[in-house]
């Protein structure tokens, strides 16, 4: 099959963009744009609940469909569950999305193709939309976690501050993270659904869920952070775009020792590892930021900035061998 019809969606209640500005974070901007560009090559529509029509993506109306591209997985980060409930208002786009997806596998049975960027990858809430994925393209497989460096690297840079920020739903990881972070003196704000309910106030300030656009402000101003994946995550050996997102944003990012079990970014013994409470501050009093940041530095690769190099041609190839 030379041409493959593709018709892109997002299995959610939410919509997807090429806008950085409205992304959900960089992962979901990255294979949303990666998505479109499929349209540079092959004939390519979206349905308009799920995804605007952008460069060459038409709007879907009926035509043959050979493959369905689904885009991430939705899911509660805070009951880590996914559900759909009609007459809730916010979920009614999601069975609207899914009334068209289940007509077009119904009636094309095309091959359904998930670009993920989780390392839970889909749930059977999900099966609204159609059947499971076929084939799975992976951000471990194409190193999509770099667009977090792609994208915060060329944001404007505010002066930093001495601040710790961490952004991120609460998932499984709130004991591990307490943990490390609870002897730090430095003030602690922390973005994502969830941690109100594990960080003590007011050591800890937990506005809830903040849009990306907002919380990568604060990202950019503070001078530290942490990494660390929940245990699925870590046994999985699965790399988050959370640590390229402080690279790109020269905020240093501490990583737990559990984190990138391969050490395939960050060595064993790099200094910016943790294990104990007393890890971060003992290293943010006796070498502060601007050491930190030096030896963090030696971890980045420019590559990762080049969007065309680095992100689309691999991708181009990468789905060209589903046809070959």
């Amino acid at each position: 099959m030379a041409q493959p019809a593709i018709l892109i969606f997002s299995p959610s209640s939410r919509k997807v963009w090429t806008d950085i500005r409205k992304a959900l974070n960089p992962s979901y901007f990255i294979i949303t744009y990666l998505a479109a560009r499929l349209a540079d090559h092959y004939p390519t529509y979206t349905i308009t609940k799920s995804f605007d029509p952008v460069g060459n993506v038409k709007q879907y109306n009926g035509q043959h469909i050979d493959c369905m591209l689904s885009l991430g997985a939705s899911y509660n980060p805070g009951t880590l569950t996914a559900e759909f409930n009609r007459g809730f208002a916010p979920h009614e786009r999601a069975f609207e999305i899914a009334d068209i997806t289940q007509r077009v596998f119904k009636r094309y049975n095309p091959l359904h193709v998930n670009l993920c960027v989780d390392v839970r990858r889909w749930f059977d809430a999900l099966n609204i939309f159609g059947p499971p994925p076929d084939v799975f393209i992976t951000e471990q497989e194409m190193q999509w976690q770099q667009a977090g460096y792609l994208v915060n690297s060329r944001l404007p840079r505010p002066l930093k501050r001495d601040i710790f920020f961490f952004s991120g739903g609460v998932k499984s990881r709130q004991d591990r993270f307490l943990y490390l972070t609870q002897s730090l003196t430095l003030p602690k704000l922390v973005h994502g659904g969830g941690w109100s309910d594990y960080l003590p106030s007011p050591a800890y300030e937990t506005p809830g869920f903040m849009p990306w656009k907002d919380s990568v402000s604060h990202m950019l101003r503070a001078k530290y952070s942490l990494t660390l994946h929940e245990p699925i995550g870590n046994e999985a050996g699965w790399i988050t775009a959370k640590l390229f997102e402080n690279f790109g944003a020269q905020t240093v990012t501490f990583v737990d020792r559990h984190y990138d079990r391969h050490q395939q970014y960050v060595p064993a013994d790099h200094v910016l590892r943790v294990d104990a409470p007393e890890d971060i501050s003992s290293k943010i009093k006796t070498l502060g930021y601007d050491k930190l940041l030096h030896q963090q530095t030696q971890l980045i690769n420019p590559a990762w900035a080049d969007l065309e190099q680095f992100h689309v041609k691999p991708f181009l190839t990468r789905f060209a061998k589903l046809w070959d």
